[in-house]
């Protein structure tokens, strides 16, 4: 069971629930364009059969470079609305600057039939009618990706996991932006399952955060397993310094972490009761990513719910960097 994080918006703001208006600034997109003006996926020979998804290919870590950090909307600057051509081959996610959005994007590259078939997607969403849009809002995120081509050149396109799920660079604005992140995210993992393991050197997490958005590394599509990691942090003691959440940072030894996990795998008999104050164990893993695992008066929090008791053991890795449980200073 996946463990619960806090799910950060990457963009300038975080999207409420509710109804609200978008502005979408570009031109002639009122009627789906001529066939001509665009580059379209091939269709398969019988349309009423799906199209069978390519093989996972190892990932990369090169084939396509993304632009210098910057703001969601310097990404969609970047973002043209004339079509893709024809041969995407490589694909990432890029970092944004934006302080509320401070995620690690995972290092890997798609590429080969897989990158293709996901730009492909990313063209095949419902086309955005008019220029005001009014559709209920719901908490997502702002992806930006580079799509790298054969002749060496790059288009930068972005997608919308909330809100409207809106899709520009690739023509017309679309819709089907989650869409395209899970089948980003899937296919992710499914490249990875068949590469060798990385060489790379594993990041040393750190407590970080913005007001409302404290310890998120991870949008919720992308799921980092604590049993995965190799390097964590524990964070506690939360204080607001401006506009920053300022935590009390120490970094768990090879050993504790190693403890730690054997217990989250086997949880052994709990000592019971709050045993151990609140925390958040941030995490690296090998592939470079970094996620975080809530705790609560010494349970794990998994789906939103406090189920997982920690272990003597793992309330012995704990009890002395954070101390008994207390309520968290304001």
């Amino acid at each position: 069971m996946p463990l619960r994080r806090l799910v950060v918006a990457v963009v300038a703001g975080v999207l409420l629930v509710g109804v609200v208006t978008f502005a979408l600034v570009r031109g002639g997109v009122d009627d789906d364009p001529a066939p001509a003006a665009r580059t379209a996926p091939p269709s398969p020979a019988d349309p009423t059969q799906p199209t069978e998804a390519p093989a996972p290919e190892p990932v990369a870590e090169d084939g396509v470079e993304c632009p210098a950090p910057r703001r969601m909307d310097g990404y969609r600057d970047l973002a043209e609305e004339t079509p893709l051509p024809d041969g995407a081959v490589a694909l990432r996610l890029c970092a944004t600057a934006d302080s509320e959005a401070r995620w690690i994007v995972p290092p890997d590259v798609l590429v080969g039939a897989v990158a293709g078939d996901l730009v492909g997607q990313m063209q095949q969403g419902e086309l955005v009618k008019g220029d005001v849009l009014s559709c209920t809002a719901v908490g997502g995120a702002d992806f930006a990706y580079a799509v790298g081509f054969a002749d060496g050149t790059r288009r930068i396109m972005v997608g919308a996991t909330g809100g409207c799920g809106i899709v520009k660079g690739a023509g017309p604005a679309r819709f089907g932006g989650r869409d395209v992140a899970d089948a980003y995210f899937e296919a992710l993992g499914s490249a990875r399952a068949v590469s060798p393991t990385p060489s790379r050197t594993p990041p040393r997490p750190t407590c970080f955060g913005h007001r409302g958005y404290a310890l998120s590394p991870q949008p919720e599509a992308f799921d980092v397993r604590l049993e995965d990691a190799v390097s964590a942090a524990v964070c506690w003691d939360p204080r607001e310094v401006g506009d920053e959440v300022v935590y009390r940072e120490a970094a768990l030894d090879p050993d504790d972490l190693a403890t730690v996990l054997a217990d989250h795998r086997t949880p052994g008999r709990s000592p019971g009761g709050c045993r151990v104050g609140n925390f958040v164990l941030i995490y690296g893993t090998h592939w470079g990513d970094v996620g975080a695992a809530l705790t609560r008066c010494g349970r794990w929090d998994i789906d939103g719910t406090a189920e997982q008791l920690m272990g003597a053991a793992a309330v012995d890795v704990f009890r002395p960097i954070v101390g008994g449980h207390r309520k968290p200073r304001r």
